[in-house]
């Protein structure tokens, strides 16, 4: 009896002494997620909520359906504003105990899914961590940071005098030239154009608000010269300029609305200050290089609902008069503000035309809609909207969600390029951007593909024009902004040729 009792007890002793060998498990509980978009909201709550669990379930972190048997809470959330979007998580214990809180950030769509893989990963450390038992472990799976990571030195091969001597001097490799980058400029412009080179005192820069119009001479410095003030009805929504004579003076068109309806003026250089020749033209206006040839002026008709109708024409100019010829019939979303047209290889021409929800459409000559882009471009924050909009029940100004699209421009080589801001927030009651970049993209015979990407600047660009004679670009960005709040101000960059 004694025997069989000792028996017991070490028996006992063995399976207790198992156990607690065994590793840690901490259970978790992912609720539905939070979602803030209005597209697919209840599909996304549930959809994204199995794919969170399914990535953080693991040896060491047990998901469970119910919250009543997990150790951890995770509360989940998923807010998107256009393309950008925030996967965030509150982390706490079962006894309402906070423990961390993560997030994970994306540019597009395309990266939501390996956005979660990543917030599991987070999530897979903050909880290894809170556990006494799996800490070590979590010490050991943090991430190495960037610059912890350094490159293992090649071994340096020694040479004998006969390599040597076969040895060819390096080609020199082309340096891109470095942007050219003015001072800070208190306005927050919203439009640029160039004119004329005058050789020394430098190159003829039109920038514009809503309301003014300065001209700047751009040499080593930006110089400010003068300004042109406009009316408080009157609303600028674009600036270019071209020389339609072929006289060598240019002219500077500017599109305006006039108590919502176009009604565009034309200036002159005169003395260095701008001098209206013409103005009440019922267009907005627009300098295009169709096929990447001359940059001519373009003009289509708004109506009073902001929405552009029509075709759009060419604006001829015939001594101080001004008028419309050559109508262009434009594809599917097409208008005057968001086209472009390029020749392939073949000599066919083709459409390029930015959808309103971003993505760059290619069309025949035909309009049959040829390539579709998956990633977005463009990004405004110029308001098409009138001022005098009111909600009648609320007596509140109606918000705006007609925005003015992004130019696209095209080369003589028949490149495509196109602006792409990103990093998209709210100011008051209009949108801002905090990133952006210009792509170059030429058609293979069946898809825009991706020649060359400036790297990523911080702010808005808010314009830019190609020049086909140098082929450097001229870019309007504008300040993101400041944490502390205050008035955005502006800056002008040159590009080389890329």
């Amino acid at each position: 009896m004694k025997k069989a009792a000792i028996i017991a007890v070490l028996l006992c002793a063995s399976f207790l002494g198992a156990n607690s060998c065994q590793a840690a498990v901490v259970k978790a509980f992912v609720n539905r997620f939070t979602v803030s978009t209005g597209e697919n909201r209840e599909e996304l709550k549930g959809s994204m909520q199995v794919l969170l669990m399914s990535r953080l379930n693991s040896e060491e972190i047990q998901a469970t359906d119910r919250p009543s048997d997990a150790d951890i809470l995770i509360d989940p959330s998923y807010i998107a504003f256009g393309t950008v979007f925030s996967l965030d998580a509150l982390v706490k214990t079962a006894s309402g105990q906070f423990v961390d809180r993560v997030f994970v950030q994306g540019d597009t769509q395309n990266e939501l899914i390996p956005s979660v893989v990543e917030m599991a990963k987070r999530l897979r450390y903050s909880i290894l961590k809170w556990h006494p038992e799996l800490a070590a472990k979590a010490k050991a799976e943090k991430p190495l940071l960037v610059a912890d990571v350094k490159a293992p030195v090649a071994p340096v091969k020694k040479e004998s005098r006969k390599d040597v001597k076969a040895l060819q001097p390096p080609k020199a490799e082309k340096v891109p030239e470095k942007p050219w980058t003015s001072q800070r400029l208190a306005e927050r412009y919203s439009f640029i154009a160039s004119g004329l080179d005058r050789g020394a005192d430098g190159v003829e820069i039109f920038a514009a608000t809503e309301r003014s119009l300065n001209f700047y001479l751009k040499g080593e410095s930006l110089q400010f010269v003068s300004e042109t003030q406009f009316e408080a009805d009157e609303k600028i929504v674009g600036v270019d300029v071209a020389d339609l004579e072929g006289n060598g003076t240019v002219e500077v068109y500017v599109s305006i609305l006039k108590l919502g309806l176009p009604a565009s003026q034309v200036y002159q250089l005169e003395n260095r200050t701008l001098r209206k020749v013409k103005d009440n033209i019922p267009y907005l206006l627009r300098g295009i290089a169709l096929d990447g040839k001359e940059k001519r002026i373009y003009a289509q008709r708004l109506d009073a609902n902001t929405e552009f109708v029509g075709e759009v024409y060419q604006l001829v100019k015939g001594g101080d008069e001004y008028s419309v010829k050559n109508p262009i019939q434009l594809p599917l979303f097409g208008n005057l503000y968001n086209f472009g047209r390029f020749v392939d290889a073949k000599g066919k021409p083709h459409f390029v035309v930015t959808h309103p929800d971003g993505y760059l459409l290619v069309y025949s000559k035909d309009k049959k809609q040829l390539w579709k882009s998956r990633e977005k471009f463009g990004g405004s924050e110029v308001q098409l909207c009138k001022a005098e909009k009111i909600d009648p029940l609320t007596q509140t100004p109606k918000p705006c969600n007609s925005y003015l699209p992004q130019r696209i421009q095209v080369t003589a080589a028949g490149e495509v390029i196109a602006a792409r801001n990103t990093g998209i927030y709210f100011e008051s009651d209009r949108r801002s951007y905090s990133k952006n970049a210009l792509v170059k993209l030429k058609w293979d015979g069946a898809a825009l593909q991706e020649k060359w990407r400036s790297t990523q600047s911080q702010g808005y660009l808010a314009d830019f024009s190609h020049d086909s004679r140098t082929g450097r670009l001229l870019l309007l960005e504008v300040e993101p902004m400041p944490e502390t709040g205050g008035e955005r101000g502006s800056r002008v960059v040159v590009r080389g040729a890329q």
